[in-house]
C-alpha cells in the first residue's frame, strides 16, 4: 500500500538544494523529473560534481516506512536519495541515505528499524552527481510504502501493482 507519494509531474513542488551548484530541472514528459548538471567552470576544485532537489513531506512512518524512488535514466554519474527527520523548529535531527545507483533502477531507504512508528516531518532529497563534463538523472516517482510492499519491491521492482492499491 502506498502512503505519501509524488509522481513527479511538476517541478514547482521541488526546490534546488541550497548549494552553489544547482541543477537545471525540467519535466520533459509528465511523470519525469530530470536534473542536469552541465560542464563545470574552469578552476572547479573537485574531482566530481553533485546537486539535487528537496521537498518536505509529512509521512506516517508506522504505516509507510519504506521509501523508494525510480530513476529511469542516468548518464555520466550516479543518483541516490537522502532524508532528514525534522524537529518542530525545522532542524534536522536524523539523517538517512539510500544506496547509490550507477544505472537506472529503484533505490530504497527502510526506516522501519530506525524510527519509532509515528508521523514525521521529513525533508527528502533527490540527488544527481558525477562527471565534471556533465551528467543527468531522471526520476519518475518517489513513494513511501508499507514494509510488506517495500520487501515485494526489493524482490521485484515491477512496481505497477502498488499504484493500483494506493487507496485501499
Amino acid at each position: 500500500m502506498v502512503g505519501w507519494h509524488d509522481e513527479l509531474n511538476s517541478v514547482k513542488l521541488w526546490q534546488p538544494l541550497e548549494i552553489g551548484n544547482k541543477p537545471t530541472v525540467s519535466v520533459p514528459i509528465a511523470g519525469a523529473l530530470r536534473m542536469d548538471l552541465g560542464k563545470v567552470p574552469a578552476g572547479w576544485p573537485y574531482e566530481y560534481q553533485w546537486s539535487g532537489v528537496t521537498r518536505d513531506a509529512m509521512v506516517d512512518v508506522g504505516r509507510f516506512p519504506f521509501l523508494s524512488a525510480n530513476v529511469s535514466h542516468l548518464l555520466g554519474g550516479y543518483a541516490h536519495m537522502g532524508i532528514d527527520v525534522l524537529d518542530v523548529a525545522g532542524n534536522a535531527v536524523k539523517h538517512f541515505r539510500s544506496s547509490t545507483l550507477q544505472a537506472g533502477g529503484v533505490t530504497f531507504i527502510d526506516l522501519s528499524s530506525s524510527l519509532d512508528p509515528a508521523i514525521y516531518r521529513l525533508r527528502l532529497r533527490l540527488i544527481v552527481g558525477g562527471s565534471n563534463e556533465g551528467c543527468y538523472a531522471t526520476y519518475t516517482w518517489v513513494r513511501f510504502t508499507s514494509a510488506k510492499d517495500g520487501e515485494r519491491m526489493r524482490s521485484d521492482p515491477n512496481f505497477r501493482w502498488i499504484v493500483e492499491e494506493r487507496h485501499k
